[in-house]
């Protein structure tokens, strides 16, 4: 077997146990079907007319799959403490796309053998053959001509891909439901692709038609196959009815499927919002199995995942239905390295035990964690919060991977540009469906507008961020509902002919909630110059809009409307009325409770007279009185706290004439307890019922922040100080006699003054790097 294994896979001799173990699950599971093949046997006179080299050609494809499907794809160096650099790409794909020779991979349908010729970029079909061919250059005229023989449909994905990319910024396919065609290219194209995958995974031939309709909802079947049971009971949308379907994607689906079938353990390692966990979620739909996801963070204990696994076995063993396959289960854990439990977790995802006790093999784990690497902290940023909590100096709060995990862990790699294109269009095409008739035809005239701002402001901050927030589509998610409720309050009023049309308007205000305040100013400005044009300046489109809202909300006496507390409540009362969960992040002093305090108070107490004020200034929007449930955070803070508040908060939903606020105050605190209670946050942060405001010093962990509009308040100016410090003054002077304000009046700006000076001095020396605007007012109010 060595002698065997030097000559025809070197690469496999050299490996360690594990992979050559992998290595002979995967063979085995390739070659019995194989064996069994038409195309391979020379029993009969049909399988002996194929070439003996087409024989040989399939051997050893199948032999290099299983080799790259079971070799180390993750290269780790040791001496580096950081798992992943963020910037990798899914090794399958990088290493199939630059292939040059077939690769053929066994189906799993009923009809036995099944080859694809992986050389990437072209669908074909026919009964047990699907073939995926990167360029048909590379094929000779021989093998062409056996494919045309055989029935074959080749499209080249290449040129297709081309298309596609052309037509995004100016042919926009699908407009209104009602003028939708019953099978556009772009749902044939979709039908191709799944038939492609049901033929990969296996999926019986009479489900395919229920699952196609759960996958993508009714629009997408045609006539013929709208039985009319299937219609009443899938009344609703598709689960994944907006889930694009990429090559990468269908790629990534192969891979970890027969990894899976192979019985080879799987980790995803990637960034958060790459598209994990609705990769396997797609993936088990398509396969038609039943899919356990499981959140796991720092409260989730042993115990629960014993229920779980249990619960799973117990299903599996009563299970009536005789076939295997039919029985299977998928157990996903998702961000498995969250739990300080690592260890006991890699006994169950690599050995498939559990507390010593094997697990059968029917029930499949998969697992998915974020990487274990250091923030990368720009020159001047504060990291004070970081001495007392080791986890805070990295980009997510996870625990490092046991050195088994990494022997199996893939590196999930980002969404191509040209791929995030496709997802932004197809969202953009979704709220297109969902807005009033009458912005239709505004709207189609902007659509190349729309993705041109989202992409450009997508590839800036993915940039200009790096480790500190992880940019993905979850962004471009929040700020397209954000755009969608915009256009919902559209009417007469928010058409003023001398400013920009309200589809524009709110496009700005969108970009601006979702990436623009997360800036500093330094940011902001080089985005600015990116968005605006040579009449328009984006920032102060934006400011327009900010001064605007805010001239609707009562202030109290003795408060200055600076710049920070005005982004404020712009970015409170836009988060809240959407749903979109928000966290204001600023040192002591930046009004973030103040903020909050004065959109409560107006969308409270004052509702009516708030929604006259909002008339007046133009913006005519239909707003509900908020009813607010706080949960204040500290170092011991505990998961159960928080679902406790937000399912208090979730009861009060049930109320359609309220909105109800879950207010987390000093969030940053519980990040730092040892029950890691904002785990629980996670999943239910993903598509929330209930608008989520977290008030904190510094910003928590990218898992996190990338679930949420984060507002990183500007510092105070000079002028701002001095502005505040003299509002504070003649709020004090409205409560002392006339006489004594005059004789004091003059001091006290001097006073002011020169306390503006002495701060401004310290500030930004190393002893005071952790004074704050409440070290400036403090005095301030003791010489009032």
């Amino acid at each position: 077997m060595t002698e065997i294994m030097k000559t025809c896979c070197p690469k496999i001799e050299q490996a360690s146990p594990l992979h050559q173990t992998a290595f002979y699950k995967y063979l085995f599971n390739q070659f019995v079907p194989l064996s069994d093949s038409v195309f391979l046997r020379n029993e009969d006179e049909e399988s002996r007319q194929w070439p003996l080299r087409f024989k040989h050609e399939v051997t050893k494809s199948v032999i290099a799959i299983s080799t790259d499907l079971s070799c180390r794809l993750y290269a780790h160096n040791q001496d580096d403490v950081d798992e992943s650099k963020g910037e990798d790409e899914f090794y399958l794909c990088k290493q199939w796309q630059q292939s040059k020779n077939f690769l053929y991979l066994v189906n799993q349908d009923d009809a036995g053998l099944s080859n694809v010729f992986l050389i990437l970029k072209n669908f074909n079909f026919l009964s047990t053959i699907s073939t995926l061919i990167n360029d048909t250059k590379l094929a000779s005229r021989h093998f062409l001509r056996i494919f045309h023989d055989l029935g074959f449909t080749l499209l080249n994905w290449n040129e297709e891909m081309k298309a596609r990319n052309d037509s995004i910024p100016t042919e926009w396919k699908l407009t209104k439901k009602d003028n939708m065609p019953k099978m556009s290219a772009e749902i044939e194209e979709k039908h191709k692709r799944t038939e492609l995958l049901f033929r990969i995974v296996g999926t019986k031939e009479t489900l395919k038609t229920k699952i196609k309709m759960e996958l993508w909802g009714m629009e997408f079947m045609s006539d013929e196959k709208k039985e009319p049971e299937m219609i009443i009971e899938n009344r609703k949308d598709g689960e994944f009815r907006h889930y694009v379907l990429t090559y990468d994607n269908i790629l990534k689906m192969i891979a970890i499927y027969l990894r899976i079938r192979s019985n080879t353990p799987i980790i995803l390692m990637g960034e958060t919002g790459c598209g994990k966990t609705s990769l396997i979620k797609c993936l088990a739909k398509v396969a038609d199995i039943s899919l356990q996801a499981v959140d796991v963070h720092g409260g989730f204990g042993r115990e629960d995942l014993r229920n779980i696994v249990k619960r799973c076995v117990d299903k599996w063993e009563s299970d009536e239905k005789k076939n295997e396959r039919d029985r299977e289960q998928w157990i996903f854990l998702d961000e498995i390295n969250t739990s300080p439990d690592i260890g006991w977790l890699n006994e169950l995802v690599c050995n498939h035990t559990l507390d010593g006790v094997k697990i059968p093999e029917g029930i499949k784990i998969i697992a998915a964690c974020n990487p274990y690497r250091q923030r990368k902290l720009s020159d001047g940023e504060d990291d004070g919060q970081l001495v007392n909590d080791e986890l805070s100096k990295y980009v997510y709060r996870v625990y490092p991977l046991c050195e088994t995990m990494k022997e199996y862990v893939w590196s999930f790699g980002r969404l191509s540009d040209s791929d995030e294109q496709q997802y932004i269009a197809e969202m953009t095409n979704q709220v297109q469906s969902e807005i009033s008739d009458e912005l239709h035809e505004d709207f189609e005239k902007l659509k190349s507008k729309i993705l041109e701002k989202i992409t450009i402001t997508q590839n800036f901050l993915r940039t200009c961020l790096k480790d500190k927030i992880i940019v993905s589509l979850r962004d471009v998610s929040r700020c397209l509902k954000i755009f969608e409720w915009l256009m919902k309050q559209h009417c007469d009023e928010l058409n003023n002919e001398k400013e920009s049309p309200w589809i524009d308007r709110g496009l700005n205000i969108a970009i601006g909630l979702c990436y623009y305040f997360r800036l500093n100013s330094e940011k902001r400005q080089k985005l600015s110059e990116k968005l605006s044009s040579a009449d328009i300046v984006f920032s102060k489109l934006l400011e327009q809009e900010v001064d605007k809202l805010c001239k609707s909300f009562a202030i109290p006496p003795g408060v200055a409307l600076n710049q920070g507390l005005k982004e404020n409540l712009f970015i409170l009362f836009m988060s809240i009325m959407t749903t979109t969960p928000i966290v204001l992040v600023g040192k002591p002093g930046t009004s973030k409770t103040l903020s909050f305090q004065i959109v409560r108070n107006n969308l409270h107490q004052d509702k009516m007279e708030f929604e006259k004020r909002l008339k007046k200034n133009s913006l005519p929007f239909a707003v509900k009185p908020i009813h607010t449930v706080a949960f204040q955070c500290t170092r011991n803070s505990k998961p159960q706290g928080i679902k406790e508040r937000w399912d208090q908060t979730m009861r009060h939903s049930e109320n359609s004439q309220i909105k109800p606020i879950l207010l987390l105050d000093e969030i940053g605190l519980a990040e730092h307890s040892k029950h890691s209670p904002l785990k629980v946050l996670h999943q239910l942060l993903e598509n929330p019922k209930i608008s989520f405001v977290g008030i904190s010093n510094w910003p928590l962990d990218a898992a996190k922040m990338n679930r949420v509009i984060m507002h990183q308040i500007p510092p105070m100016t000079t002028e701002e100080l001095k502005n505040t410090a003299l509002e504070m003054l003649k709020h004090y002077q409205k409560n002392v006699n006339s006489y004594q304000g005059e004789l004091i009046n003059g001091w006290l700006e001097k006073e002011i003054e020169n306390a503006i000076k002495v701060y401004e001095r310290v500030i930004n020396t190393q002893a005071f790097k952790s004074m704050n605007k409440k070290d400036f007012l403090e005095p301030v109010i003791s010489i009032l």
